[in-house]
């Protein structure tokens, strides 16, 4: 188990997350037209977004038997 406190390790994954190169990181034609229809979503109604808390609790919820 990783002993580093959480700001340090988003700062590693920060990091890493940073070194790759464009040409490592090639998407699926699903994944590319799943992120199309999200933004093409995000741009045609822009008052759908949710605070992060919110989302999160709205997921965890929904995960409750």
């Amino acid at each position: 188990m990783v002993k580093l406190p959480a700001p340090d390790r988003l700062e590693l994954i920060g990091a890493l997350w940073d070194s790759l190169q464009d040409e490592e990181m090639t998407l699926t034609h699903a994944q590319a037209a799943e992120l199309d229809r999200r933004l093409n979503d995000m741009e045609e109604n822009p008052g759908d977004e949710m605070p992060w808390e919110e989302a999160r609790k709205r997921i965890v919820a929904s995960r409750k038997p």
